[in-house]
């Protein structure tokens, strides 16, 4: 046996601090930060209904909303935020916390106000041009999203997102609008088909509210899908010098089981691919819906079925018609599976997804009533990455409601916690994510709500007629991580609920949408805090937390926005390497070849 080497020499020092330094950087990850990487894309978006105002001016047509707001609402959308005519002062708001990119959507109706291509206002086409010049100026980039729920009354009337026509008219609109802005560079086809199919034409619960739950859902769905790969496709034919990358955007929620059971795990899948898979899977797979689908609303391949069935031709064009994942994310909910119900029973969209979805009673909610669970973006990241080969992610929409004060400590820090789940996406779990866009710029219009409930970075003041734009704490936060690359670091604490391992179950199968609002009564959240402090809230990110026991416990957790579990997780090991391989050190010369073959040896582990 050889004789034990001298207590801490140089070379057992050296190479100990060199397998601590490997491990804690083979994920990218230091101890102090967690940083986006150089190229990464910071944003911040809006819509045209819900922003521009000018409802009829300068030649611009009705649509559904309008439709809506004259015979139904109280919420006047003829001035809303009137970015038509302060679009230079958003602009400037945008640079001021130097963003990189501004996603913003089109007013069909503004550029053919009879929402046919027979006649083109100039005059709207102009704004957007000025618009997208005024971006330009600033270095700011622009994300044009071509169709944000406001389709045109007329087409409207012909049967909407129901009647395959409409693919033609959504073709014809879109070409106007690249033979018109012809330097934008990110195209979005549609803002959340999910919610323009189930919301427009399953619960009834947006515009054009109609109610055909199971049936007209999924027409609307096969419509959708069809004219999105169309457009796509004449833009690459047609436009073929023009360098733009295109997708659609679409929103996506985390499922987490109520019971350990594996009918619940299974009801958790079933509903990611009802939600999201089933736009996800035509354009990121197959060009098909999913499997799951198909088995339970149209057994057999029936050529009668509610779920209209794809050609040959159709399956090739609307397969890998996107350059990226646009997605939307706001959300968690618990989802319980149930049996189906009997043969006779009507069917409906909530039938075939056979669950009961809800929400944790311990989870922390946003002013709409939707859940703040930071850990689940993580959680989804690494399931969309999974499921549909690791494609480039774009997330286009995140954010969170609240009552509107400036000094939005909320927003703050969801906004951290959210990003910080993200950044461990990238760096720990190799997820391809280049981009975030905040919702919103401004508090706007929104939608069944009205003016009730706020997401912007900036308040409006809506008792003047010059519709003041006011900051809040959180535009100035978001400025520093643009800037900085990195979540600002405080030392404040703040406690918060962690999750139940039971709460309760209410019933509710509404979608996630940062445009909805939940029906079930908003939880408050408990903080503590001084003034001007900017504390964050977590919670765990390893995927057990994901199944939940019968056993009811409640605990509480103090954090701060420097606690960071994905990358202690890397941090703790590599401590514990280093006092294992100084422990060896001090016994075996031959010490560093053993920690240097065990440190190979689990290097996919860690």
């Amino acid at each position: 046996m050889q004789e034990p080497v001298m207590l801490f020499s140089k070379h057992h020092i050296v190479s100990s601090l060199v397998i601590y330094f490997y491990f804690i950087s083979m994920n990218g990850v230091t101890a102090g930060s967690k940083v986006f990487p150089a190229n990464f894309m910071f944003g911040v978006g809006s819509s045209a209904y819900q922003t521009e105002g000018s409802r009829s001016d300068d030649g611009k047509g009705d649509n559904i909303w309008d439709n809506y707001i004259s015979t139904s609402s109280g919420n006047s959308t003829y001035i809303s935020n009137d970015s038509y005519e302060k679009y230079k002062e958003d602009v400037a708001l945008i640079a001021k916390m130097k963003l990189k990119f501004y996603k913003f959507s089109l007013s069909w109706t503004r550029i053919l106000p009879s929402g046919f291509n027979d006649s083109i206002n100039e005059m709207g086409v102009n704004y957007y041009k000025n618009l997208i010049q005024e971006l330009e100026t600033h270095n700011i980039t622009p994300i044009v999203t071509i169709y944000h729920w406001d389709l045109p009354q007329s087409i409207q009337k012909l049967g909407g997102w129901t009647n395959t026509s409409n693919i033609q008219f959504f073709v014809d609109y879109a070409r106007v609008v690249f033979q018109s802005f012809g330097t934008v560079k990110y195209w979005l086809t549609m803002h959340e088909p999910k919610q323009i199919c189930r919301g427009g034409y399953g619960d009834g619960s947006l515009a054009p509210f109609i109610s055909e739950s199971g049936v007209l859902d999924y027409q609307c769905a096969y419509v959708v899908l069809k004219a999105h790969a169309a457009v796509y496709r004449m833009y690459r034919t047609e436009f073929p010098n023009a360098g733009g990358k295109m997708s659609i955007a679409l929103d996506g929620s985390w499922s987490v089981p109520a019971r350990n059971t594996s009918t619940d795990q299974t009801a958790v899948n079933r509903r990611h691919q009802f939600e999201f898979g089933f736009y996800a899977n035509p354009i990121f797979v197959n060009g098909d819906w999913p499997n799951t689908v198909k088995q339970i609303v149209n057994p057999g391949n029936k050529g009668d079925s509610r779920l209209p069935t794809f050609t040959k031709e159709e399956l090739a064009q609307i397969r890998g018609s996107a350059d990226f994942l646009a997605l939307n994310y706001y959300e968690a909910r618990m989802v319980q599976y149930v049996r189906s119900k009997s043969n006779g029973s009507i069917p409906s969209y909530e039938q075939d997804m056979r669950m009961n979805i809800s929400k944790n009673s311990t989870w922390a909610e946003g002013a709409n009533g939707f859940t703040i669970v930071p850990w689940s973006i993580r959680s989804f990241l690494n399931w969309t990455k999974r499921e549909y080969r690791n494609p480039e992610i774009i997330i286009t929409g995140n954010g969170v409601a609240d009552d509107g004060s400036l000094q939005d400590t909320l927003r703050i820090n969801y906004m951290a916690d959210y990003l910080s789940n993200i950044l461990d996406a990238i760096h720990i779990d190799k997820v391809n994510v280049t981009g975030y866009i905040f919702w919103s710029l401004l508090d706007s219009f929104e939608w069944t709500n009205g003016y009730n409930i706020h997401f912007g970075l900036y308040s409006v003041d809506r008792n003047s007629t010059e519709r003041t734009r006011i900051a809040k704490d959180s535009s100035e936060f978001y400025r520093r991580i643009a800037t900085e690359y990195k979540i600002p670091v405080t030392t404040d604490t703040t406690t918060f609920s962690t999750i139940s391992t039971t709460g309760s179950i209410d019933d509710d199968s509404s979608n996630s949408d940062s445009d909805r609002t939940d029906k079930t009564t908003t939880t408050k959240l408990s903080t503590s805090t001084d003034a001007g402090t900017t504390p964050t809230f977590t919670e765990p990110t390893t995927h057990s937390s994901d199944i939940v026991s019968t056993k009811s416990t409640t605990s509480s957790l103090v954090v701060t926005t420097t606690t960071f579990s994905g990358s202690s997780t890397v941090i703790l090991c590599s401590f514990i390497l280093l006092a294992v391989s100084i422990m060896l050190s001090l016994f075996y010369s031959n010490g560093f070849h053993m920690i240097y073959s065990l440190s190979k040896g689990s290097e996919k582990i860690v």
